[in-house]
């Protein structure tokens, strides 16, 4: 059970990592969209 735990924990922290990812860089390009009109 312990093992199903971890991964489960392991799954969510990389999830939360590529959400971080995208929404900065969906922020970067509306940035980057705004500066170039």
């Amino acid at each position: 059970m312990k093992i199903i735990i971890i991964l489960l924990l392991i799954i969510a922290v990389i999830l939360l990592a590529v959400a971080l990812i995208v929404t900065s860089l969906i922020q970067k390009t509306f940035v980057f969209l705004d500066q170039h009109r």
